[in-house]
């Protein structure tokens, strides 16, 4: 059986989660999903962007910089990126790991690269995405099949090593929890973050 994220009930989550500050990160992570957004926004002519959980901004900007791009972050990364890169756009996106404000937004690509393993309740950060008027979605998030591969202590049962996290899916997982609320066009691995899942997402009709 599993629960309403369609991961095992037995599974056990950190509740609460340490709140991730990556004001000093650059690609060291997820540089892959910013790569592929980049390659799919160019050959499809596309040219805006927003960035859910942009961090630092550093990928955002080093690889989608010439595009028109919105960050949304909490703080107190959200006060960084104002200073950093005055002349982007950036929003507040509300509770660190809890709740979401509420913004009229219209772009091609929405970005979420490794933010939904930190939300308390992922529903609010996908209704969230499912609020903004966009054509593509590109979701990323750490695999739990490959982090249990690690050479260290890792229950695949949970709950995860990374103190920031409340909970990590498995591939299959994953694609059967967004799966209710978007229609998956890709999924894949990461070639060299192989703990790195990323899918490329459409919004089904209905959701």
């Amino acid at each position: 059986m599993t629960d309403k994220f369609c991961i095992p009930n037995e599974y056990r989550i950190n509740a609460n989660p340490e709140h991730y500050i990556d004001l000093d990160a650059k690609d060291e992570w997820q540089k892959e999903v910013y790569i592929y957004a980049k390659e799919f926004a160019e050959n499809n002519s596309l040219t805006n962007i927003v960035d859910v959980g942009c961090g630092s901004g550093y990928k955002l900007i080093k690889y989608l910089g010439n595009l028109n791009t919105t960050g949304i972050e909490t703080e107190p990364c959200f006060s960084f990126l104002k200073i950093r890169y005055p002349e982007r756009k950036w929003l507040n996106s509300g509770e660190s790991e809890v709740s979401f404000k509420s913004y009229n937004i219209k772009t091609d690509i929405v970005i979420c690269s490794d933010v939904i393993e930190h939300i308390v309740d992922p529903n609010n950060l996908v209704d969230f995405l499912l609020s903004i008027d966009t054509k593509y979605y590109i979701l990323s998030t750490p695999c739990r099949d490959i982090l249990v591969k690690h050479p260290f202590n890792y229950n695949p049962l949970g709950p995860p090593k990374n103190k920031c996290h409340v909970r990590e899916w498995t591939m299959g997982e994953f694609k059967k929890y967004i799966s209710e609320k978007f229609t998956i066009v890709l999924s894949q691995y990461a070639k060299d973050q192989r703990e790195c899942q990323f899918h490329l997402l459409i919004k089904k009709v209905n959701a």
